[in-house]
């Protein structure tokens, strides 16, 4: 990878709280480590695929984040295009008046080998959320 992974606790997701790095926290949507990472967090991504049995915990998460006063934003991912899944979950999204990503990250099987690998060429739509967190970073700070 072109940037440094390493395993993540409690302990160090607090240390993050004061660093001026960029972090990026990936950790299951429940649980104390959720709370650590919210404490630390400049911003909030909750990635979700659209799905109804995902989206229930998503709702959780999202609840959380509000909560928390941390702003964030929703990120679909194994989004397939013109479904009526997608639709409806974009349109609930919506509905409820939650920040999500314009971009929406597709279904593809290249995305499931990446995991520690090197990326490839193509980024399947992940520049482009990283255009939109660094736009939606700016707004923040």
């Amino acid at each position: 990878m072109p940037f440094e992974v390493s395993p993540a606790n409690r302990v160090t997701i607090k240390s993050l709280q004061s660093s001026d790095e960029v972090a990026i926290v990936d950790c299951p949507p429940s649980g104390t480590v959720v709370d650590d990472a919210l404490a630390a967090a400049d911003y909030v991504i909750v990635p979700t695929t659209p799905s109804s049995m995902d989206m229930q915990q998503t709702w959780i998460t999202a609840q959380t984040a509000a909560e928390s006063g941390k702003p964030f934003a929703i990120l679909l991912t194994c989004a397939r295009a013109k479904t009526l899944s997608l639709a409806a979950v974009a349109q609930s999204i919506e509905d409820a008046d939650i920040s999500c990503f314009d971009t929406r990250i597709p279904l593809r099987e290249d995305i499931r080998n990446y995991f520690g690998h090197s990326f490839g060429s193509e980024l399947y739509g992940y520049e482009d959320v990283y255009r939109e967190l660094l736009a939606a970073l700016g707004e923040v700070k």
